[in-house]
């Protein structure tokens, strides 16, 4: 009788074991992840004018959909104007910074709507956010929303809204 107790036990202790890794080696999201992508996405909108760099932040199904309208069908890089209104307002050597403003948990209603987009849609959230532009002459503040998806493992955005003018 002892030794079925102790079986069971073991199994037990091994049955909790497995699932603490299991949880913790899970592919898992956190703002850091979020933050990741929206600043390599503001840092080539606002101050590379980098079109490759924007299509990398992006599901493949957005990235010739993106070229065509960053650069107007592939002729003119209109991000330029951007990055040197951007460079007028702060200054050289201006730098990026997204801070995730709220706790985005992610949603099998936004994962089965963006699922019907694009191919392998692991995880959706959507992150509220604040973005700094600061350089070497001043900074300027920008606050908003996005859809991030995970895609094997990868974090892409799909879409953001932010005002037209920054936050005083």
């Amino acid at each position: 009788m002892l030794n079925k107790k102790i079986v069971i036990g073991v199994i037990a202790a091994v049955v909790v074991l497995v699932c603490a890794l299991a949880i913790f080696l899970s592919p898992s999201a956190g703002v850091e992840d979020y933050s990741e992508v929206l600043t390599k996405y503001f840092t080539a909108y606002y101050v590379k004018a980098s079109v490759p760099d924007i299509q990398e932040c992006m599901p493949n199904e957005l990235r010739e959909e993106a070229d065509l309208a960053f650069t107007l069908g592939g002729t003119v890089n209109i991000l330029s104007g951007y990055k040197l209104d951007t460079l007028d307002q702060v200054g050289e050597d201006a730098v990026v910074t997204v801070e995730i403003t709220n706790k985005p948990e992610p949603k099998a209603t936004l994962r089965n709507q963006y699922k019907m987009e694009f191919a392998n849609v692991g995880m959706a959230v959507n992150t509220e956010f604040d973005v700094n532009i600061k350089g070497s002459a001043g900074e300027l503040n920008f606050n908003g929303y996005a859809d991030l998806v995970q895609i094997e493992g990868q974090w892409y955005l799909t879409n953001y809204s932010i005002p037209l003018y920054s936050q005083e």
